[in-house]
């Protein structure tokens, strides 16, 4: 994750030398590492349950409509990776993509795509 605090650091930066205004100039308030973490939860198998209850103050379509998004990403960079012929990578998205997509998040319904 320190990848991003350096981006965020930059991106700072860049706006600064550019007159940007009406940003948020604290990294801390910029960057919320609470999604990663629920995303670490689920794709560790932990039930949805205890997913939900770990975040108080974020609804369920929230959190079900945030690993649905991570779930396309997972599968857009794994197309990627296959045209960039990076058969390791898009086998790991593909490791990733089955890690996440599971339970009653991925059961058909009317809210979902």
């Amino acid at each position: 994750m320190n990848f991003l605090v350096v981006a965020c650091d930059q991106l700072i930066d860049i706006e600064k030398k550019f007159g940007v205004i009406d940003t948020e100039s604290e990294r801390d308030k910029r960057l919320n590492f609470f999604f990663y973490e629920l995303m670490y939860g689920w794709a560790t198998k932990q039930p949805f349950l205890d997913v939900v209850t770990a975040s108080p103050g974020i609804d369920e379509g929230s959190i079900v409509k945030m690993v649905n998004t991570v779930e396309r990403m997972c599968q857009h960079v794994k197309a990627a990776a296959r045209v960039m012929s990076d058969s390791k990578l898009a086998q790991r998205m593909e490791e990733a993509s089955l890690l996440i997509k599971r339970d009653i998040i991925f059961t058909p319904s009317l809210y979902l795509e």
